[in-house]
């Protein structure tokens, strides 16, 4: 009797444990039949929607062949018209065809010879075409020829004279062929003999006057000569004297009207004089300075305009029709922006999405 019972409460309890997992798999089927909300699936350029089954695919398509980016984040026009692109996790300069997207590695640890980047960030291009590449873990200046992609250190700190570089950030070329680079750990604007690799302080918080410097992070040269930085921790674009290194503020929160920068990234400058600023917190924006009231108004930003929201608005470069051409970290692309509408359009990417991230 005894063995009687035991087995019949065997059973009982084999026959409740199948009946909760079968409870278990129909809940399961259930909530996967459940409609998709809004919030948990967004819709980004390139993707493919189902609008029966409120299903949106993960797999967007790719905008040019070639390298997929990683972390874009510099960015220069060639006199071609090719864009020119530094990956700081691909070690890479790439080269963008603007009308296809296709992608081309110019120079990287296996194009080319010379020393290996190590985490390229800003990029110009001299007179002649050739690149130069600021790199933030080498601390140094490489020039990269622009067909073989052969490297060579132009000024580190062991190659020219001067101030030891310590976290390179932006580059420029001035008209008379010198180099003008930003340190943010320096606060110093940094100039160098394109020959030589000689450096010499322009401004920093002890030459020239006016607001101290507070991470600067990427520069270019204004059509008088004029430098201009945007300095991240100021949430400030200022203007430097070529010559003495005076500092003064164009425009940040007390300077100027418009929407006030958060977290200002690079610079460059239009046709008519105006500067252009990426922002990657004041709402992934694109902002435009005024060069003499410094007064601020939005060109391109994620809840307005049409095309892909930016993520991670990095190096900015301005296109000869006046376009403007955006690296961004987060999308792994590069985006064109219609200087006039704001509207945005993929110029080339990899097709990896905008939500993974490394």
């Amino acid at each position: 009797m005894k063995e009687k019972r035991e087995v019949s409460s065997a059973r009982i309890l084999k026959n409740c444990f199948f009946a909760a997992a079968l409870v278990i798999v129909m809940l399961l089927f259930v909530v996967s039949l459940a409609p998709v909300s809004a919030a948990e699936h967004q819709v980004y350029e390139g993707m493919t929607s189902n609008s029966d089954s409120n299903i949106t695919s993960t797999i967007p398509e790719s905008i040019g062949s070639g390298m997929c980016f990683k972390r874009p984040v510099g960015i220069a026009v060639e006199a071609d018209g090719q864009l020119v692109v530094t990956d700081l996790v691909l070690d890479a300069v790439i080269r963008v065809d603007p009308v296809s997207g296709n992608r081309t590695v110019v120079s990287d640890n296996s194009t080319g010879s010379g020393t290996c980047f190590k985490r390229p960030v800003g990029i110009a291009v001299e007179a002649d075409g050739t690149l130069v590449v600021v790199d933030k873990d080498l601390k140094a200046v490489v020039r990269v020829d622009p067909v073989s992609g052969n490297r060579s250190i132009l000024s580190d700190n062991s190659t020219g004279s001067g101030i030891c570089f310590n976290d390179l950030r932006g580059i420029a070329v001035e008209a008379d062929g010198n180099l003008v680079v930003v340190d943010k750990d320096l606060e110093a604007v940094v100039r160098i003999d394109p020959v030589s690799g000689n450096r010499s302080i322009v401004s920093d918080n002890s030459t020239g006057s006016g607001t101290c410097f507070k991470e600067p992070r990427g520069i270019a040269v204004e059509a008088d000569r004029s430098l201009i930085v945007v300095a991240e921790d100021l949430a400030a674009v200022v203007r430097i004297d070529p010559v003495s290194g005076n500092r003064s503020i164009v425009s940040d929160a007390s300077t100027g009207s418009g929407p006030g920068f958060k977290t200002p990234r690079d610079i460059a400058v239009e046709a008519d004089g105006s500067l252009v600023v990426t922002d990657r917190r004041l709402d992934e924006a694109v902002v435009r300075v005024d060069s003499v009231n410094g007064n601020r108004t939005i060109v391109s930003e994620a809840s307005t305009d049409k095309g892909p929201v930016f993520k991670e608005p990095r190096g900015i470069a301005v296109e000869s029709n006046g376009s403007l051409v955006v690296a961004d970290r987060g999308l792994r692309a590069v985006v064109r922006v219609d200087p006039v509408s704001g509207n945005r359009t993929i110029v080339s990417d990899g097709g990896t999405g905008p939500w993974t991230e490394l």
